[in-house]
C-alpha cells in the first residue's frame, strides 16, 4: 500500500511538473518574440539616427561647400588647343571641283532644276 501512495504521489507531482514546463516554455517563447521585437525596434532607431546624423553632415558640406568654400584657382592657363583643333582639315572638294559654285550660273541651273 505504501508502493501505490508513492506511486500516485510521483504520478501528481509529474503532472504538476509537466504543466510547470508547459508554463515554462510559454513564457520563454513570449520572451523570444519580444527580444525580437526589441531589437527591430532599436535597429529602427539606430537607422533613423544614421540617417539623420548623415543628412545632417550632408547639409553641412554641400552648405559650406556652396557657400564657404571658394573655387579652385588653377595656376595653368586654360588649353584651348586640343587633339580636335589640331587636326588637318579635310578636303572638301571632289576630284578638284569646288562644292560651291559662284556666279549667276549657279543660280540658273539651281532654277532648271526645280522647274523640272
Amino acid at each position: 500500500m505504501a508502493c501505490s501512495v508513492e506511486l500516485s504521489l510521483l504520478k501528481e507531482e509529474e503532472k504538476v511538473l509537466l504543466k510547470i514546463l508547459s508554463k515554462l516554455n510559454d513564457h520563454l517563447n513570449r520572451l523570444k518574440v519580444e527580444e525580437l521585437a526589441l531589437q527591430s525596434y532599436i535597429r529602427k532607431q539606430k537607422n533613423e539616427q544614421q540617417t539623420q546624423l548623415l543628412q545632417q553632415q550632408l547639409s553641412t558640406t554641400t552648405s559650406t561647400t556652396f557657400f564657404a568654400a571658394p573655387l579652385p584657382v588653377s595656376e595653368k592657363p586654360v588649353d584651348f588647343t586640343n587633339a580636335v583643333n589640331q587636326e588637318p582639315l579635310m578636303d572638301l572638294n571632289a576630284n578638284g571641283i569646288t562644292a560651291v559654285k559662284s556666279g549667276p550660273r549657279a543660280c540658273e541651273s539651281e532654277e532648271e532644276e526645280d522647274d523640272s
